[in-house]
């Protein structure tokens, strides 16, 4: 069971704030990105209970195969991404594309819409407040 926890409207808006100087940010591109990661880190607790203590928020680049969350919490995203859908390796098709993108794992081509930046702050946030509750949680916009 998961404990809900409110984003903060000031964190929302620093990040909407940040990301509308480079013209990529929205109010609907952070929800998307709430979204997908509360299904990642869902998923990645039915698939790899304990996953979040093979990751260190600080180092986190979501655009990083080997600093992603799924490359710190098996090695490496290209190697692994499959296995955290349920199969061998990863196939490159797209449809393991899409369901990474929709689980906050990868973003899509056009980077719509979040872009990497912000995929990297929504998973930041995630791991604070689990390590600072101690308990899974779900992300909430206000």
């Amino acid at each position: 069971m998961s404990t809900v926890v409110e984003i903060d409207t000031n964190t929302v808006n620093l990040w909407i704030d940040q990301g509308l100087e480079s013209g990529i940010w929205s109010g609907e591109g952070i929800d998307a990105a709430v979204t997908a990661v509360n299904k990642g880190a869902t998923l990645l607790d039915k698939k790899k209970p304990g996953w979040v203590k093979n990751v260190v928020p600080s180092m986190l680049r979501m655009s990083s195969a080997s600093f992603c969350i799924i490359g710190q919490t098996y090695g490496n995203y290209d190697q692994y991404v499959g296995v955290t859908f349920g199969s061998d390796e990863y196939d490159g098709t797209s449809e393991t594309y899409e369901r990474a993108i929709e689980h906050g794992f990868m973003i899509s081509s056009d980077s719509k819409p979040y872009p990497w930046e912000l995929l990297d702050r929504v998973w930041v946030y995630m791991l604070t407040m689990r390590a600072k509750l101690d308990t899974q949680v779900e992300l909430s916009l206000q």
